[in-house]
C-alpha cells in the first residue's frame, strides 16, 4: 500500500468516525429533550447530504477532480450493503424479537410480507407499464417495469418503528409493522432476483409461473438451510459448555451466523431470510445454554453493529444526493409515488379485511392506517437499483432515490403527528366472537380444534369452559411440541413444570371471580418445591399474593406464558425471576 492510499483510507475512516461520533451526540439530545418527532435516520441521511454537499463544492472550486477517489468512496456500493452492512442489521432485528408477539401474530406478518410484497409488486410493476404503453410516463420494457416493482416494494420503516419504540405504542401495531418489514426485505430481493432471471426471456405466461417457482424454492430452501444450521448450533452449545470462556459463545454465534449468510448467498438462496431465521432460533434456543454474560454481551454487541451498519447505510444514502450523475423524470417519478401508496393501500387494507375474519383480536381501522403509513422505502430498494442495467438505469436510480427520500422525510416525519392525530393510544383490542364461532361452538370436538389453531376468541374459550371443555386443550400443537420436545433437545434450561403452569392457568383463569376476595383477603402463600409433580431438579419459590395481585417466584431463565396472555415471567440476572400479574 502506497502512502497516498494509506493516508486517503485515513481520512476517510476518520470522517465516518466523525460522522458516528455527532450522530451519538445528536441522537443523544434528541432522546434528552424527547424531540421525537426528529427520526434518527433524518439526521443520519442529513449528515451524509451535507458531507457529499461539501465534497462537490470542493470539486466545483477545483480542490478535488469529479473522479476523486474522496468523491468516488461517496458512492453507494451495493456489493458492500449486502455483504458487510446488511447481516449485521438482520441478525439484530431477529435476535432482538419479540417472540411472544410476532409468533402470535405470525400468520399476519406472514400473509403481508408475502402477498402484501406480491401484491404490490404487480400493481407497481403493472401500473408503470401500461402507463408507458400509453406515452403517460417514459416507457421501460415490461419486465424492467416488474423488476423495478419488486425492488421498490421493498419496505423500511427505520423512522417509523423509532418513534414506535419512544411513545410504547401498542405491541400488536408495532410486531405487524417489524415483522412485516424484516421479511417482505427478503421476499422483495427474492423477487427481484426472480425476475431478473428472466429479463432476457420474452415475457409469458409460462415465464410468469417459471418465476413464482424460482421464488418459491428459495424461501423454502432459505429458511430450511438457516433451521438446521440455526437449529445444530443450539444443540450445539446444548452438549458443550463454553461458560469457562463466556467470549467464545459470542463469537461462535455471531461467526455461524454470518457464514451462514454468505454460503446462502453462494447457492442463490436469500441469506436475509437464512440469517434471520438463525437469529430467531438463537434466541429462542441458543441463549438459554449460554452464560449470562454472554447473553448479556451478544445482545449489546449485536445492537451497536447494527446501529453503526445503520447510521452508514442512510449516511450513503444522503451521500448519494450529490454523489450521482441523476437523470429525473418527474413524470416517472410522481407516477411511481403514487402506485407505491396505491399498490400500499391494497395489500393492508383488504389483507387486514380478510385476516379479521380469522382473528381472535381484530386488527382496529386505525392500527391498518398507521401500518398503511409505514409504507416507508429504505436502503434495501436503493442498493438493489443500482444493480439493474441499461438506457433507462439512470433514470431508475434517481426514482429511486427520491421515493426513498420523500417517504422517510414525509412519512416518516409526519408518524408522530398522526399517531396523536388518531390518538392511537386509546385504541383498545377487544377480543370478539365472531358468527361460524358461535355455530361451530356447539360441537367441542370442532371447537378444540379450532382453538388450538388459535381460531376461537377468548369468549368462546370461556364458554366452551362452562360447557366442560377443558381450556387446556386449546393449547397450540406447536406450543405443545415446543415444551415436551423441541425445548428439552435444544436447551440446557428447561421451561416451568406442566403442574406449576396449570396452577398459574387455573388461577389467571379465576382471576376475575378471585379479584374481589384477594382484595379483601389476599392470596395465602403456597410453597411449591421441586419433586416428582413438577419433574425432578425444578425448583420454585412461594406462590404469594395481596392486594388484588398473585406473585410467583422460579427458576431464572423459565419462560411460561398462559394461552391468550402476555408473558408472566420476566429474565432475570439473579436466581429467581418473579411472575406477577393483576387479579383486579
Amino acid at each position: 500500500m502506497s502512502e497516498d492510499e494509506h493516508v486517503f483510507e485515513s481520512t476517510l475512516l476518520t470522517l465516518f468516525s466523525a460522522c458516528i461520533i455527532v450522530l451519538c451526540f445528536i441522537v443523544y439530545f434528541l432522546e434528552t429533550f424527547k424531540l421525537h418527532f426528529i427520526p434518527e435516520s433524518i439526521v443520519t441521511i442529513g449528515l451524509g447530504a451535507l458531507l457529499s454537499g461539501v465534497m462537490k463544492l470542493s470539486t466545483s472550486a477545483g480542490v478535488h477532480s469529479e473522479g476523486s477517489s474522496y468523491f468516488d468512496a461517496l458512492h453507494f456500493n451495493s456489493e458492500l450493503f449486502f455483504l458487510i452492512l446488511l447481516p449485521p442489521i438482520m441478525f439484530e432485528g431477529g435476535y432482538s424479537l419479540d417472540k411472544v408477539h410476532f409468533f402470535r401474530n405470525i400468520v399476519s406478518i406472514i400473509v403481508f410480507a408475502v402477498f402484501g410484497t406480491i401484491i404490490s409488486t404487480f400493481i407497481v410493476g403493472v401500473g408503470l407499464a401500461l402507463l408507458g404503453h400509453f406515452g403517460i410516463i417514459t416507457g421501460v420494457s415490461f419486465i424492467d417495469n416488474m423488476i423495478y416493482g419488486a425492488l421498490i416494494s421493498a419496505v423500511d420503516p427505520v423512522a417509523t418503528l423509532a418513534i414506535f419504540n419512544a411513545l410504547h405504542v401498542s405491541p400488536m401495531l408495532h410486531m405487524m409493522v417489524f415483522g412485516e418489514s424484516v421479511l417482505n426485505d427478503a421476499v422483495s430481493i427474492v423477487l427481484f432476483r426472480t425476475f431478473t432471471n428472466f429479463k432476457s426471456t420474452p415475457f409469458s405466461a409460462a415465464v410468469l409461473v417459471l418465476a413464482m417457482g424460482q421464488f418459491l424454492i428459495i424461501s423454502v430452501g432459505s429458511v430450511l438451510l438457516g433451521t438446521v444450521v440455526g437449529l445444530a448450533n443450539a444443540f450445539l452449545f446444548r452438549v458443550l459448555d463454553f461458560s469457562h470462556r463466556p467470549i467464545l459463545e459470542v463469537v461462535l454465534v455471531i461467526s455461524i451466523a454470518y457464514m451462514s449468510y454468505f454460503i446462502s448467498e453462494a447457492l442463490d438462496l436469500s441469506g436475509i431470510m437464512t440469517i434471520l431465521m438463525i437469529s430467531i432460533i438463537a434466541n429462542h434456543y441458543t441463549s438459554y445454554s449460554m452464560s449470562d454474560s454472554s447473553k448479556k454481551t451478544l445482545a449489546e454487541v449485536s445492537q451497536a453493529l447494527s446501529f453503526v451498519c445503520e447510521s452508514a447505510v442512510f449516511a450513503y444514502l444522503g451521500a448519494s444526493v450529490f454523489a450521482f450523475e441523476h437523470t429525473f423524470s418527474i413524470t416517472y417519478v410522481v407516477a411511481t409515488i403514487a402506485l407505491c401508496m396505491i399498490g400500499r393501500a391494497a395489500n393492508v387494507f383488504p389483507l387486514t379485511a380478510l385476516l379479521n375474519l380469522f382473528r381472535t383480536y381484530r386488527t382496529p381501522q386505525k392500527f391498518q392506517f398507521i401500518q398503511f403509513w409505514s409504507g416507508l422505502r429504505g436502503a434495501v430498494a436503493f442498493a438493489l437499483v443500482l444493480s439493474i442495467t441499461g438506457s433507462s438505469a439512470n433514470m431508475l436510480v434517481t426514482t429511486t432515490l427520491t421515493v426513498v427520500l420523500f417517504t422517510v422525510i414525509i412519512f416518516g416525519g409526519s408518524t408522530l403527528p398522526m399517531l396523536k392525530v388518531l390518538k392511537v393510544h386509546d385504541v383498545k383490542t377487544e377480543p370478539k366472537e365472531k358468527l361460524y364461532e358461535t355455530i361451530l361452538r356447539s360441537n367441542k370436538r370442532v371447537s378444540a380444534y379450532l382453538a388450538r389453531l388459535g381460531l376461537l376468541s377468548q369468549q368462546s374459550l370461556m364458554r366452551n369452559a362452562a360447557s366442560g371443555v377443558q381450556p387446556d386443550e386449546f393449547k397450540s400443537s406447536f406450543e405443545t411440541f415446543d415444551e415436551r420436545y423441541m425445548q428439552p433437545l435444544f436447551r440446557k434450561s428447561t421451561p416451568l413444570g406442566p403442574a406449576l403452569s396449570a396452577i398459574v392457568n387455573r388461577m389467571a383463569r379465576r382471576r376475575l371471580q378471585a379479584a374481589p376476595s384477594v382484595a379483601k383477603r389476599g392470596v395465602p402463600s403456597i410453597d411449591v418445591v421441586g419433586g416428582d409433580i413438577l419433574g425432578d431438579g425444578d425448583q420454585y419459590g412461594p406462590i404469594s399474593g395481596e392486594g388484588g395481585a398473585v406473585e410467583l417466584e422460579a427458576e431464572a431463565g423459565a419462560k411460561f406464558m398462559p394461552h391468550g396472555a402476555p408473558p408472566l415471567i420476566q429474565e432475570s440476572s439473579g436466581d429467581f425471576a418473579d411472575i406477577k400479574f393483576d387479579l383486579e
